[in-house]
């Protein structure tokens, strides 16, 4: 009896964590604070906002890696916070991430909860593209 609910609640666990390729929006829903999850923010772009993730203040302990492409020679991405996706106002910077050489990774580490985490491109990505993808615990 026990197993069985233990089987159903790891099933239910999966299906709460289960992201849809076509979302941009991430939500965090899972009380495994050992998991690490692995969030896209940003996928090979020259500008705009990106994706989103919600952590609802779950996720302590999060990396950026900032990677920019061969043949990029200026951009700079910044590191926002809201507290939801939705929100329209600007959102609060937590850091920024300048360009300083083509096919380099940048890695940024913050600390602490957050509520609603994106990479925004604030200033166009010239000569090439960006992936920003954040991991958390």
């Amino acid at each position: 009896m026990k197993r069985t609910r233990l089987l159903a609640a790891v099933a239910a666990l999966a299906v709460l964590c289960a992201m849809s390729a076509a979302a941009t929006d991430y939500t965090y829903s899972g009380p495994v604070a050992s998991a690490v999850r692995t969030i896209p923010l940003q996928a090979a772009a020259a500008t705009g906002n990106g994706n989103t993730w919600n952590t609802r203040g779950a996720i302590n302990d999060n990396l950026v890696f900032v990677a920019w492409s061969a043949g990029c020679s200026a951009g700079v991405v910044t590191i926002e916070t809201a507290e939801t996706a939705a929100y329209a106002g600007t959102w609060a910077p937590l850091t920024t991430v300048s360009w300083s050489a083509a096919s380099k990774t940048d890695v940024v580490q913050i600390i602490g909860p957050i509520g609603v985490i994106r990479a925004r491109i604030s200033t166009a990505v010239v000569g090439g593209t960006v992936t920003v993808t954040a991991y958390g615990r």
